[in-house]
């Protein structure tokens, strides 16, 4: 389906946030060829200030609201957390902008249907930030399992924990926290991509504290006795590693939330690639933004909106359990 491409062909850009992620992703942003940061938004208008000149952008806004009427910017970036994201791009996208959410996409599955089912009714383009999909290295890992490198894939294992501080907003509850929806969503998200979508049976358990999780580990079942494992943690370090398995050999990602190196076992044969990633990794997904709203694209064809709610909707019922001391 396609929308109405902007007027020019320069994309112009407003950022909601401020904070950690924002900060993080401004220099890719700002660096990717055909996109204008025009405008940023924080409801302290002081911080929206000072970001603002940090980062040479013309124009800070203190309301959302007057951001999305701004009728001189094309597409919104929401960057705050996750408990704020369905409201902003709900506005966002009933004020006729396309929109980028950060991840996690929203707090849970239905929350994500509904976000999709507005975009769609209004012809609006919406994607989650799910900048692993854009990297060089997990996409040659894809093309190698297309093209049957290393046979028909069986098994993906994935491991991500951090010790996080206590001023993380991951330990807030009302601001969506847990370790799946920090942390998570990253081995969740390689499993649906390497496996081809949603499981059809979950069996997870793990720890929680003040009603979110603190930690967790399942095996997700798929059919023909193909299955991944993972394990993710916001109280321990975990070695951030992924492992692609086949029929005929296997595919490594060191550090697979942003890898820049990856192992190809065929056999005993081992061959090790590594592709330097675009300034901290961020750009790939920029531009293919850019590139599909410029051609009035509604949905990125490398990270379909399906994919984003079938995602939600595993990590939904992996906290289920956990939150409910095991198994359904």
């Amino acid at each position: 389906m396609n929308s109405t491409p902007p007027r020019n062909d320069v994309m112009r850009w407003g950022v909601v946030g401020t904070g950690y992620i924002a900060n993080t992703v401004l220099p890719d942003m700002i660096a990717t060829e055909g996109l204008a940061v025009t405008a940023v938004c924080s409801r302290d208008a002081g911080r929206a200030a000072a970001f603002a000149q940090k980062w040479s952008i013309p124009r800070a806004f203190d309301d959302p609201e007057a951001l999305f009427a701004d009728p001189d910017i094309d597409v919104v970036y929401v960057g705050t957390p996750v408990s704020t994201h369905f409201p902003l791009a709900r506005a966002a996208l009933l004020a006729g902008k396309s929109v980028l959410v950060e991840k996690p996409f929203t707090l849970d599955a239905q929350e994500a249907r509904e976000l999709v089912a507005l975009a769609r009714s209004r012809n609006a383009f919406l994607m989650e930030a799910t900048w692993t999909r854009f990297n060089a290295v997990v996409k040659a890992a894809t093309e190698h399992v297309a093209n049957g490198v290393i046979g028909d894939v069986r098994t993906v294992t994935t491991n991500f924990g951090r010790n996080l501080d206590s001023a993380h907003n991951a330990w807030r509850a009302e601001l969506g926290g847990g370790a799946l929806l920090d942390l998570g969503i990253y081995n969740v998200a390689l499993t649906h991509h390497f496996l081809g979508g949603a499981p059809i049976r979950i069996s997870a358990s793990g720890t929680s504290a003040d009603g979110f999780d603190t930690s967790c580990a399942a095996t997700m079942e798929y059919s023909e006795g193909r299955f991944a494992q993972l394990s993710c943690s916001m109280t321990s370090w975990l070695p951030q590693h992924a492992v692609i398995g086949g029929t005929a050999g296997a595919i490594t990602l060191p550090g697979f939330v942003n890898p820049w190196t990856y192992e190809l076992a065929i056999g005993d044969d081992r061959e090790t690639v590594t592709i330097q990633p675009e300034g901290a990794g961020y750009t790939p997904m920029f531009r293919a933004v850019t590139r599909a709203v410029s051609g009035g694209h509604t949905e990125s064809a490398e990270n379909p909106l399906e994919d984003t709610v079938a995602v939600m909707e595993s990590i939904d019922a992996i906290r289920r359990q956990v939150l409910a001391g095991g198994a359904d």
